[in-house]
């Protein structure tokens, strides 16, 4: 039994739109870990949330005539119901526009204010929509190549990086007027003092190593970080100043502690400064920055723990492009759903992820011949053919099966085998052993014949007790996967009685009213996915 109590999450969600397949991506890989530590007996709190404030949320929500408290309450709704639809175990999923996580915002300001200092800065202001605008906001020429209509801070033709400063004729993407320039004070964290405590805090938690490399070249150049926004912007007010508010990116972490908060519903510090208390964060390539230098200096300047493990994916491609209304390679969760059943993404990826920071790609062809060939096609047939048999001939009699069989001992080394790999967030290898897991039972009931035995009359004995041992080795299977597919595992332990002592063999009994447990993709379900950006062009 771990002592340990395991407090993970995944990054926060930014409450400006749907849920897309990326997120699900995210999502999926932390709740397999989870399940499968929770299998193991681990004491594990699962929480993530929405990431609520920021000026394109305000925006946003101005455009559909909304307030952005009415905006970012439809989207929690809906993030709500993806999240059900995909099997997500979360003890709390919530947000970060709340009196949970203002207090310890407030709280951690106020203890990091020695690490605080004041600098007049200049930025691009809208004069006609009168906000500041973020470089995203800010369009004109790139100033390496000429492409017209670029970013304020890197072109899509040639790929060059710059500051608005630098941008050709730069209009806002709000109102297409030239942007101003404007002074105002903002407030500064100072990351350089910390940096012997956030080295050697890269040093010893758990990183991958391409990760700790790439945080060690940024050490190199430590900057202070500008926790301050000015109005008119939707977030926290900054105590004490006027009209100016928090960084969305600093309360965006922060709201770990807010949503640990209301989970609990006190003091989240409790839990989280426990020594007994290991800290996991799920998170995307692209925020590395923030959760590997910025966070846990924040938290070592207000004295709290930092956390133990960072676990970090690449990016999701469709059909080897990033997803994209305009290429048609968007497919969005609630889209997903409809289509096709959740489970089978849950499959897919747990089939493609491993602990690298790779990016991978979602190719509908490949998604639909790897469930069809292998979720379909070797697992759920495996029961299939066995029940057919046990229903067809021996009145769907399940009898006891002896664990002294070899089949039966060499499932034992396949399960320790897979275990621990589902931790180490190898899902690709344990998934791997998986399948020749099941291709060594398939031969086995393969040898035997069963099918043939039944018309055999002395013959039939044992193809009952083959097809017997044949069930219990796929339900054995099925619970190893139940982390990847959690409510097909439910579906199936309906039909049967799991009441036994060591948790592994089934008792001798009837099997009645055996389920379709899950059907073949076809070619109409997959041509579905894409409908969602043909509707939208």
């Amino acid at each position: 039994m771990n002592e340990k109590k395991y407090i993970v999450t995944t990054a926060l969600f930014y409450a400006n739109g749907p849920l897309h397949l990326g997120h699900m991506l995210e999502m999926i890989q932390a709740d397999i870990w989870v399940r499968s530590a929770r299998e193991r007996g681990y004491n594990v709190i699962f929480l993530s949330g929405d990431d609520q404030h920021g000026t394109p949320i305000m925006l946003q929500a101005e455009k559909l005539g909304q307030s952005p408290e009415q905006m970012i309450d439809a989207v929690h709704q809906d993030h709500l119901r993806d999240i059900e639809s995909f099997h997500i175990s979360y003890d709390c999923f919530y947000g970060t526009h709340n009196q949970e996580t203002k207090q310890v915002v407030n709280d951690i300001y106020h203890k990091v204010t020695p690490y605080l200092t004041e600098t007049v800065i200049e930025q691009a202001y809208d004069p006609v929509k009168q906000v500041f605008l973020p470089d995203r906001y800010i369009k004109g020429q790139c100033p390496k190549c000429g492409a017209k209509d670029q970013y304020g801070d890197n072109c899509e033709v040639c790929g060059a990086t710059y500051t608005i400063d630098d941008l050709v004729n730069p209009y806002s993407i709000l109102t297409g007027q030239t942007p101003e320039k404007r002074a105002t004070p903002h407030q500064f964290f100072d990351l350089k003092p910390l940096t012997q405590v956030i080295s050697s805090w890269q040093e010893n938690a758990t990183i991958a190593k391409n990760i700790q490399n790439k945080l060690t070249e940024w050490m190199d150049d430590l900057r202070p970080w500008d926790i301050t926004r000015d109005g008119p912007y939707f977030g926290f007010e900054i105590p004490g100043r006027d009209n100016q508010y928090f960084y969305v990116w600093l309360d965006a972490p922060i709201g770990y502690l807010g949503i640990l908060s209301h989970y609990l519903k006190g003091d989240p510090y409790t839990l989280w400064d426990d020594e007994s208390s290991h800290i996991m964060h799920f998170i995307g390539k692209d925020i590395i920055n923030f959760h590997g230098l910025f966070w846990p200096g924040v938290l070592n300047a207000a004295g709290h723990s930092l956390p133990n493990e960072i676990r970090t994916h690449g990016f999701l491609t469709i059909n080897g492009q990033k997803m994209s209304k305009s290429r048609g390679t968007y497919i969005s969760a609630a889209h997903f759903n409809q289509s096709i059943p959740t489970e089978y993404l849950r499959y897919y990826l747990a089939s493609k992820l491993t602990n690298s920071t790779d990016d991978m790609d979602f190719s509908l062809e490949d998604f639909k011949n790897r469930v069809n060939a292998e979720l379909i096609g070797k697992i759920i047939n495996l029961g299939n053919r066995c029940v057919g048999i046990l229903t067809k001939h021996f009145d769907g009699q399940l009898l006891e099966i002896s664990i002294e069989d070899e089949i039966w001992r060499d499932s034992i080394v396949h399960a320790e085998k897979i275990r621990p790999l589902w931790l180490s967030g190898d899902y690709q290898s344990a998934m791997r052993s998986v399948i020749i897991w099941v291709n060594h039972i398939n031969q086995y009931v393969d040898t035997h014949k069963p099918w043939a035995a039944v018309k055999i009359e002395e013959e039939k004995p044992n193809a009952h007790q083959v097809c017997s041992m044949g069930f219990n080795l796929f339900f054995r299977i099925m619970r190893e996967i139940a982390c990847v597919l959690p409510k097909t595992f439910e579906k199936l332990n309906l039909s049967i009685n799991e009441n036994q002592s060591d948790g592994m063999v089934l008792p001798a009994q009837k099997i009645e009213n055996y389920p379709r447990l899950l059907e073949r993709i076809t070619d109409e379900q997959i041509e579905s996915l894409l409908t969602e950006n043909a509707a939208q062009r």
